[in-house]
This record gives structure tokens, sequence and C-alpha cells, in this order.
């Protein structure tokens, strides 16, 4: 679901099917949903007002939709995301937690931490733009050994 956008025409196919799985679920929201691909405009103040909406419908709508739902419209959020933020500042003034949620890599991360894979542990760590002397804080908080 994770899977690289080609281009814009896939990223608003694979929203609409979205929109369509909701429908039947909550059809109030799919509507709001489809209406909220109105505030993209061309101009970036409409993509992140858009992306605004879309999170917020998305959480205040969690517990009426199904796990399939909720997969598809977090991996578009992120896709988003990640076209909207620069790369070269993308976690800037970000705490771990919001960074490793953001790489969408939380449950690896703690599946790393459960079993003490230090080298899982940084390469996650490093996938969110962490400093050595960052992880090895982050290594020493939880008694594992540093790097």
């Amino acid at each position: 679901m994770n899977e690289k956008l080609n281009n814009w025409s896939e990223y608003w196919q694979r929203y609409d099917t979205l929109c369509c799985n909701i429908k039947s679920e909550n059809n109030q929201m799919a509507e709001q949903l489809i209406d909220a691909k109105l505030y993209v405009n061309g101009l970036t103040d409409g993509w992140y007002a858009f992306l605004n909406l879309f999170k917020e419908l998305m959480f205040k709508n969690s517990n009426s939709l199904s796990s399939n739902c909720k997969v598809q419209a977090d991996s578009l959020i992120i896709q988003l995301e990640n076209a909207l933020i620069p790369q070269q500042n993308k976690y800037g003034g970000m705490t771990v937690n919001e960074r490793l949620v953001l790489a969408n890599k939380m449950d690896e991360f703690d599946d790393a931490i459960n079993s003490k894979d230090i080298p899982k542990i940084t390469d996650i760590l490093k996938s969110v733009e962490l400093s050595d002397s960052n992880i090895n804080a982050i290594l020493g908080s939880y008694k594992l050994l540093f790097i």
C-alpha cells in the first residue's frame, strides 16, 4: 500500500477508490472527502488545506472505518506529506516519536526495541535523520549498548 506514486493521476485514482470504499461505511464522510478535492487549486495553500481536511476527517471518523480504509488513507496522507514537505528539512523540530509516525515506522521500531535488534534500531533511527549521538542516547535510554 505504500508504493511509490508514479504521478498525480495515480494518487487521485487511489483517493477515489478510497472514497468509494468509505461510501459503504460512512456516506457522509465519503461526500466530505470528495468535496475536499476542491481545495486543490494548483496553489500550495490549496494542497495544505486539502491535506489538513483529509487528516481531520480521518481522525474524526476513524472509529467508523474498516482497517483497510484506514491503511489506504494513511498511505495517501503520507505520500502527500512527503510530496509537500521539503526532503532536506522534513523532520526539523520533530520529536523522535513524531518522526517515526510520519515515516510510518513506529511499529517496526517497537518490534526492534522489543527484540533488542540494535542494527535494526539504528537503521530505523538513521532513516528518520537522527544523528549518531541522538541514536546513542536513545539506545542508552533503553539500556542497550551504544553503536
